[in-house]
């Protein structure tokens, strides 16, 4: 049993141990990250701000529905060949889809501005409920 303990301390990984933990000791820095941030807020408040954050969220997404439509109708105007029908002509048909083309194209640009206009983050949120907080505590704390 002596013989495998030597062994043991004589084997290259202990001396490489021995001779630089010292060193990676002396060089270790040790990061603690223990601060935390009270946010106090009226529920009145807090509500006001998730209902903003949440209407830009949903402004988000409100691109979807006119970029469906659009492809839609892209679709059907290159692909169709139009018969009368409904008392419409064929000609009747075609203009109706080129307006409606252009109709959900407009839509889908201002659409596609006003989400990249409203792009919401949670920190934007957070950061929403700290300005509120401090417009309560400004609000309810008279000055001295």
């Amino acid at each position: 049993m002596e013989g495998t303990m030597s062994e043991i301390t004589d084997s290259p990984e202990s001396k490489f141990s021995e001779s630089f933990a010292p060193d990676y000791v002396q060089q270790m820095k040790v990061h603690t990250n223990f601060d935390q941030n009270i946010v106090i807020v009226t529920e009145d408040r807090l509500e006001l701000c998730l209902r903003n954050h949440l209407e830009r969220i949903s402004r988000n997404k409100a691109w979807i529905t006119p970029v469906s439509l659009l492809a839609a109708f892209v679709t059907t105007l290159c692909t169709s060949s139009f018969k009368d029908s409904f008392g419409l002509s064929s000609a009747t048909w075609q203009a109706l889809f080129v307006l409606f083309v252009i109709v959900t194209g407009i839509w889908s640009v201002l659409s596609v501005i006003d989400a990249f206009k409203n792009r919401s983050s949670l920190r934007q949120l957070i950061d929403a409920i700290k300005k509120s907080a401090k417009l309560s505590k400004s609000v309810d704390q008279p000055k001295p």
